[in-house]
This record gives C-alpha cells, sequence and structure tokens, in this order.
C-alpha cells in the first residue's frame, strides 16, 4: 500500500476488530458475507467510540466501508460496517505479517428489506406472532417472555414493532382497570428473522415486500 500514515489507538482498534469478526465468521450477513457489525456493537467490541470518530477516518481512507441501513422508522439509519481488503492490507503491514484475502460483498436487493431491531423487541414479537391475528394482554405477553426466554420486557420494546408497522396496541379502561393490548399485524407475520446468533442484543429481520396500493 502505497499510503504512510500513522493510525491512533482507536483506529487500530476499529480496524482489530472488524478484522477479527470477518476472520472468524461472525457478524451480520449482508451482501451474501459475514463481517458486519453495527456501529454500537463495534464501540463494545473496540473499547472506544469509533463509529463518531475514528471509523469515519478509515472509510475516507477506504480501509473499511460503511453500509447505512434503510429502516423506514429511522431518520438517521444505523450503519454496518466492515473491513475492505485494503483494511486488511494496512493493519498487515502495520503487524509485519501476510494478508488474508477478504471476501468482497456482492449487492443484494433482498437487503435493502433488512433492519436490525433489539432482541426484547423480537422477542415481543414472536409471542404476538405465535397468536396472530388475536389481541394479546400485555401483562400475558411480557410472562410468556419471561417463561420462554427468562427475560423481563417493557412498553419500550414495543415502540420500534409500532413504528414499523408490526404491531398494533389498544388501551381499555383508565388508571389502573387499564388494560393494555397488543396484536401482530399481517405485515408481522411475513417478517422473518434471519440471524439468531450474531448478536445477544439485536435481531437481523426481514421485512416483507411493501404491497402495492
Amino acid at each position: 500500500m502505497s499510503r504512510r500514515r500513522e493510525h491512533d489507538g482507536s483506529e487500530l482498534n476499529a480496524l482489530r476488530t472488524l478484522r477479527k469478526t470477518v476472520v472468524e465468521g461472525r457478524g451480520w450477513t449482508r451482501g451474501g458475507v459475514r463481517g458486519w457489525l453495527l456501529g454500537a456493537e463495534l464501540n463494545d467490541l473496540s473499547g472506544s467510540s469509533v463509529a463518531s470518530l475514528s471509523i469515519q477516518r478509515l472509510r475516507r481512507f477506504g480501509l473499511v466501508v460503511g453500509e447505512a441501513v434503510r429502516d423506514p422508522g429511522r431518520a438517521q439509519p444505523p450503519v454496518l460496517w466492515r473491513l475492505t481488503q485494503a483494511g486488511e492490507a494496512e493493519l498487515a503491514r502495520l503487524e509485519e505479517r501476510k494478508p488474508e484475502i477478504i471476501p468482497l460483498p456482492v449487492p443484494d436487493p433482498e437487503d435493502e428489506r433488512v433492519i436490525y431491531i433489539g432482541a426484547n423487541a423480537w422477542r415481543c414479537l414472536a409471542v404476538l406472532r405465535k397468536q396472530h391475528p388475536r389481541w394479546v394482554r400485555w401483562r400475558d405477553a411480557v410472562a410468556e417472555v419471561r417463561t420462554r426466554h427468562g427475560t423481563w420486557v417493557y412498553l419500550s420494546d414495543t415502540l420500534i414493532l409500532m413504528s414499523r408497522g408490526l404491531a398494533e396496541r389498544e388501551d381499555e379502561g383508565e388508571g389502573r382497570e387499564k388494560v393494555i393490548w397488543f396484536r401482530a399485524t399481517r405485515a408481522a407475520h411475513e417478517t422473518r428473522l434471519l440471524d439468531d446468533r450474531a448478536s445477544e442484543d439485536w435481531a437481523q429481520i426481514r421485512l416483507p415486500p411493501a404491497r402495492k396500493r
């Protein structure tokens, strides 16, 4: 690589974290290849706030690639990050070793319908989908998630589902007597979980094609 420049610690952490994700076959699949990480995941694994600073510098030098997720419910879509071949060559130069081949992603139109939601939001949706098209009392949904997964879920977990048209809510009564009901939509029933091993905190799902009006 003709370019010679110094990299700070956070840049090196980002490159090494992304490289490890690729060579170990971890991370999310996009474009037919694994090795993609969401910005929040990259921050956690590398131990620094690389998504907002270092990762942008690395992208300008072609050492990483970032792809924004086309999520209809987010004004600022999350970005997936992955090491490029140039990034591997640069890291290999710095570490004085032979670079490995980094498989290239191939654009896939199906990826345009892939979004990322919290794992607990997916667990809520799984319970609602099981009862589709019936309504489910919220407290019953919480209890089932608790029984099946040993974790608590909260009303905030349902917000992402409703904003993506995957769940509907109705309130019955007021005050202490109020009962909250949820129902999975038809779109939720056609939504698919793509990868249940890439992350404990996030779920990768594919939304159904938009229906023609």
